[in-house]
């Protein structure tokens, strides 16, 4: 009975040996040298390369509309990926479509990729980004105005609240002058109201 129980022990201390061995090499794996086949950094690494190559497939497409003139389509494949993103990848993607757009000597483009951004982003309510697409958009079209007036009031009163009160009047004045016949809704006069210096 002895014999079994020490044999059993010692089987457990070799094992624990070897898993003591190895648990050292797998946090100290970088400053050993030991590379393995697979970890989960090298995929998590593989899977945001291969997230990034789908991205610029949509980008290209886009690109591709851009050139042939059909703007409004050009859209259309940023707001699909942009409906499938992960919550993680928002702010990076955003940014990173954004940079591509003004790179595209496209006027007409980039005011529609901003639309399709800022809309976005308001529906999933970060309006910081959606204000820095913005402002990003009018450094470039500095007469661009929003689609709509619920989205020009919802990102103005965030820049209010932020005290970018310039930015929240410029939103606002942008959209008013977009169509002069078009009447202001309550909520966009009272706010440019508040605006007034």
């Amino acid at each position: 009975m002895w014999k079994v129980a020490w044999y059993a022990l010692l089987q457990l201390a070799v094992l624990s040996i070897f898993s003591l061995i190895g648990g050292v090499i797998f946090v100290r794996r970088k400053q050993v040298g030991f590379e393995p086949r697979s970890s989960p950094e090298m995929a998590a690494a593989a899977a945001e390369v291969e997230r990034i190559k789908r991205r610029s497939r949509a980008l290209d497409e886009a690109y591709g509309l851009v050139r042939a003139r059909e703007y409004r389509r050009a859209a259309e494949p940023l707001r699909q990926w942009l409906s499938g993103l992960n919550a993680q990848y928002v702010t990076m993607d955003v940014r990173a479509i954004m940079t591509q757009a003004a790179q595209w000597n496209s006027d007409r483009a980039l005011a529609e990729v901003s639309h399709c951004v800022v809309t976005y982003l308001i529906q999933i309510a970060k309006l910081d980004l959606a204000l820095e697409s913005l402002t990003a958009t009018l450094g470039q079209l500095p007469s661009y105005a929003l689609g709509s007036e619920d989205e020009t009031v919802a990102l103005a009163s965030h820049a209010k609240g932020l005290g970018d009160l310039q930015l929240a009047r410029t939103i606002l004045k942008h959209f008013a002058a977009r169509d002069p016949s078009y009447r202001l809704g309550v909520a966009a006069k009272t706010l440019l109201r508040d605006l007034e210096p």
